[in-house]
This record gives structure tokens, C-alpha cells and sequence, in this order.
């Protein structure tokens, strides 16, 4: 394996976490939070002596030749750097409960937004920004790694039937270029939280829950468990954080190729395919809810559909149904997006095979194969599948079994555990674990969330492959 490329672009990514860690730390002292700034400034001095070191010790006319092996590697050091590092600055507010700090972090990073923090007093400022910061640099890692590992991977097999068009993107997609690829992610999620944040503001909406509402539009996660989500979503700013959420459930691949091919949304199965199923969840909801408005139909689907649960309080999860939810949270947005995962792609996948069953009760003697984004993928990707699902399943229900040994009751344990392993904010509602959340159990359920969002069961069989 070649190291030296993986050193370096780790050494990239520490560099780019230093900055938004020190406006923290600037903003923390300014606002007399001393304490709050120290950690803050102990993350940046980390994070600058790390990055220093890594990008130091490797020359940069290193080889750049990367596969898959690499590019794994790096994500799962880069994923765990951003858990360790970010967990910094919630060590004052958890009460020195490392573990605690951790599963902040991660629950952060992961677009999440789940948290067993003790909101009795408002977080401070620059943690809020932390958290929100946290979102935006998770987002934009799990979607961009997933682009490069699509796009390394294209060149070898079909990785489940799909191929990313990397010349469609205007880049030629390496591990060495990921900083490129990572900014312009980056960008593209700015673009997102900013149409929202001067929305809001200008309709008097306080900078922080405007803040707190755009990234978590952009990033289909919740930057703060607040239940003011439901009072917005009948008016224009819930229907604008809607639309911003349906558009970061939208394959990115397929946004960043738009200035080049401008009607590639139409092509996209996948997109057509989010757009007819969050049209048939409006009308579901607009007319089985009493004196629902299309505004809030709209809002409510968008939340659902993304796994945000941005605008959807306790009361309306149980009028809508935890089995709705939990199907939705399985299924989430397109495979390269901010909702994260392969989930409607693997949902298309199933249905186009069994379409293609019943052609094959006319033609027996047919060769088996699907017909996808222009490839065609065997037998044995359909068993890939398979296999994803009913592993997320198994760790689901193993999870639920964990906490429910633990004294909670089965149906909120399996409700936390698919929560958790699908990120879905709307379904991982931390009351319902009361006192049951020991450094163990918190240890478990933050290794879920990154089960979840970085499909390890994918990233194991890339491995395995390469």
C-alpha cells in the first residue's frame, strides 16, 4: 500500500479542520468563554502540530499512485481524526465524560444530530458554531469520499451496478486531488446553508437558530434538538429549509455536473425516482392529516425523506408512524448525497430485479443481468445487496437487543438502534434511553452511527476486492 499518498492528503484534511477550529477559538475568547477557548485552542494546536508533521515527513514529489486500499485507509483515519479532535471542545460541557464528548462529536459528524447533552442552559456561541462546523465538515467528507471511491473503483469493477461519470464532473478524481474534490463538496453545501441562513434572518429569525436550521437543511441533520422546527414548517422559511433538504437528498454527482450538462437531472433514474417518492409522501400526508396545509405536508415529507426529522416534532412521529419512519430511514436520499449511504439506489436495484424475475418467467433461458445508469450489473451485485441489508439489519435488531437487555422498553430500543444506524435524527430521539446510557452503551451507539454513515460493510468489501 502506498502510505505516503495516504500521509499527505490526512495531512491536507488536518490542515483544512485547523481553520474553522481556530475562528472558534477567536470567537470563544471574544465572547469571554475562556474556558470553552482553551479547548478550542488545544484543538487547534493539535490539529496545526499534526498536519505539520504528516505533511513534513513526505516529501511532495511522493508517489501518487493510489487504489482502493488507499483511499479506504485515508477515510477511515481522516473519520477518525474528526471524531477524536472534534470531541475536544464538548469535553467542558459533557463534565469530563470523554466518551460523552466522543458521541457528541461523532453524532455531529455523522449529520446525526442526536445528543444526551443537558440543554437546560444554552450551549455557548462558538460550540453551537462547533456543532454546526462539525456537520459541514462530515457532510462534505462522507460525500466526497464516496464520490472517490466510486470513481477508483469504476475503473475495476461496477461497485453494485453504479459507475460515477467522473468526466461529466470536470475532474480527474485521484486520492491526490481530494482536496479539490473535497471544496468543491464543500461549496456546493455552502451554497446550501447560505439561500436559507439570509432568508430566515431577514424574516427575524435569531442568527443562531438560523444558523442552527440552514446547515441542518444542507446537511439533512439536526445542528441542535430544537422542536421550533415545527412552528416554521407551515410558512415560506419551513418551505425553503424543504426544498434545501430535498436537494442535498439529490445525488451530488449529478449537481456538480449541471453546469455541463444541464438536463442531466432528467436523465437520472435515481433522481426521478426521490422526486416521485417524496411527491406520493406529500399527498399521503396533505390528505391524511386534518387541517394540514400543502406548506406543511411539504415541510414533513422533506423531513421524512432526508432522515433529518428537521421539522417533525415527537408528537407528529407517533401520528405518522414509527414503521414509516423506519422504512424511509432505510431508504434516506440518492446514494452520493448528503443523506448518506446507498440507500434508494440499493432500493431501485431491488425493484429492477424483480421486474426482471417475472421477464424471466417468458424467457427462462435469458442471461441474467439488470440494466443500470448505462451498465449492466451480474447476479452477484444483487446478492451484494442483499447482503448490505440484511447486515444493517442485523446490527439493527442486535443493537436493539443491547439496549433492551439494558431495561428499555423493545419498541423504543429498536426505534433508537435504527436510529442510530441510519442516521436518521427523526428516529434516534435520546429521551426515550433515559439513565440508560452508560460509557459503554454510548461507545456502541457511536460506533453505529459510523457503521451507518460510512457503510463499512462497502468499504470492508472494497478491501477485500482490491
Amino acid at each position: 500500500m502506498n502510505t505516503h499518498i495516504v500521509i499527505r492528503s490526512l495531512g491536507k484534511f488536518l490542515a483544512v479542520l485547523a481553520v474553522p477550529s481556530l475562528l472558534c477559538a477567536i470567537w470563544a475568547v471574544g465572547n469571554d468563554r475562556y474556558e470553552q477557548a482553551s479547548l478550542f485552542i488545544l484543538t487547534v494546536t493539535i490539529t496545526i502540530v499534526l498536519s505539520s508533521v504528516l505533511l513534513i515527513a513526505i516529501p511532495r514529489h511522493a508517489s501518487e499512485n493510489a487504489g482502493l486500499k488507499e483511499t479506504v485507509t485515508f477515510l477511515l483515519f481522516a473519520w477518525l481524526s474528526l471524531a477524536i479532535l472534534g470531541a475536544i471542545p464538548f469535553v467542558l460541557v459533557s463534565e469530563g465524560k470523554l466518551m460523552l464528548a466522543v458521541f457528541e462529536a461523532v453524532s455531529c459528524a455523522t449529520t446525526t444530530g442526536a445528543s444526551l447533552l443537558n440543554y437546560d442552559e444554552p450551549l455557548s456561541p462558538s460550540l453551537v458554531a462547533w456543532r454546526g462546523i462539525l456537520h459541514f465538515l462530515g457532510a462534505s467528507l462522507s460525500v466526497s469520499g464516496t464520490i472517490l471511491l466510486f470513481a477508483i473503483s469504476s475503473a475495476k469493477s461496477d461497485l453494485g451496478g453504479r459507475r460515477v461519470q467522473v468526466k461529466s464532473l470536470g475532474l480527474s478524481l485521484r486520492l491526490s486531488t481530494f482536496t479539490k474534490l473535497f471544496g468543491a463538496i464543500g461549496c456546493v453545501i455552502g451554497v446550501l446553508v447560505a439561500i436559507p441562513y439570509i432568508q430566515m434572518t431577514l424574516s427575524g429569525l435569531s442568527m443562531r437558530e438560523a444558523f442552527a436550521f440552514s446547515v441542518g437543511a444542507a446537511t439533512t441533520g439536526q445542528v441542535l434538538p430544537y422542536h421550533v422546527g415545527a412552528q416554521i414548517a407551515p410558512n415560506w422559511s419551513g418551505f425553503l429549509l424543504a426544498v434545501i433538504l430535498l436537494v442535498a437528498s439529490i445525488d451530488t454527482s449529478t449537481l456538480l455536473s449541471l453546469p455541463r450538462d444541464k438536463w442531466r437531472a432528467l436523465k437520472d433514474k435515481e433522481t426521478l425516482w426521490l422526486i416521485g417518492i417524496f411527491a406520493v409522501l406529500v399527498a399521503l400526508l396533505f390528505f391524511h392529516q386534518k387541517d394540514a396545509t400543502f406548506f406543511l405536508a411539504f415541510s414533513e415529507a422533506a423531513s421524512i425523506l432526508s432522515t433529518s426529522g428537521l421539522m417533525l416534532p415527537p408528537d407528529k412521529v407517533e401520528t405518522i408512524g414509527i414503521p414509516v419512519l423506519i422504512f424511509f430511514g432505510f431508504i434516506g436520499g440518492s446514494a452520493i448525497s448528503a443523506t448518506g449511504g446507498m440507500k434508494l439506489f440499493r432500493l431501485r436495484l431491488l425493484v429492477d430485479r424483480t421486474g426482471h424475475e417475472f421477464s424471466r418467467l417468458a424467457q427462462p433461458n435469458a442471461i441474467l443481468k439488470v440494466k443500470s445508469r448505462n451498465t449492466h450489473s451480474a447476479v452477484q451485485t444483487m446478492m451484494t445487496v442483499w447482503v448490505y441489508f440484511l447486515g444493517f439489519a442485523v446490527v439493527a435488531v442486535g443493537l436493539a437487543s443491547y439496549l433492551s437487555i439494558l431495561g428499555i422498553d423493545f419498541d423504543n430500543a429498536l426505534i433508537v438502534s435504527t436510529g442510530a444506524i441510519t442516521n436518521s435524527a427523526a428516529l434516534f430521539r435520546t429521551d426515550l434511553l433515559g439513565d440508560y446510557h452508560s460509557a459503554l452503551t454510548q461507545l456502541i451507539l457511536t460506533f453505529s452511527m459510523i457503521f451507518g454513515r460510512l457503510e463499512l460493510l462497502l468499504l470492508l468489501s472494497l478491501i477485500f476486492r482490491a
